[in-house]
């Protein structure tokens, strides 16, 4: 699955042009994504610095990009010149959803419903381990 996922408001909270702390789980579960087989692109309205910026913290953070700001197989002329374009993606992870944007495992939860009794993620902070053990006895 290609999955495409905006950045601020998504990835970290949104205090553009700055960048905010990251939201619970959302590198471990878009790492967690890759590691079964998507492929993850970048889709925001950064660019220059601040797209630079915004890279360099998820490449930090683990998280690599398949694409950014462009379809997988797009030349880097075309991710220099198409940041502002729609991808070509199966899912859209984006914070403006009209509900708004749920936390990370429950976007997790909503792309592998089968797996959510059986995986065990490991996060080192304790506190968001609670949190997602407090998530999957709600969901269950």
């Amino acid at each position: 699955m290609i999955i495409a996922v905006e950045f601020d408001g998504t990835i970290v909270e949104d205090e553009y042009p700055k960048i905010g702390k990251e939201r619970p789980f959302a590198f471990y579960i878009l790492k967690e994504l890759q590691n079964r087989g998507n492929e993850i692109i970048l889709w925001t309205c950064r660019s220059g610095k601040d797209l630079d910026s915004a890279i360099q913290y998820c490449q930090n953070n683990g998280l690599i990009f398949n694409a950014i700001n462009s379809d997988i197989n797009a030349s880097r002329k075309e991710i220099q010149t198409n940041s502002a374009a729609k991808v070509n993606a199966d899912t859209y992870i984006d914070s403006h959803n009209i509900c708004g944007i749920p936390s990370w495992n429950e976007i997790f939860w909503q792309l592998y419903p089968n797996e959510l009794r059986t995986i065990k993620f490991k996060h080192p902070v304790k506190q968001q381990k609670n949190f997602f053990k407090r998530m999957v006895n709600k969901c269950i």
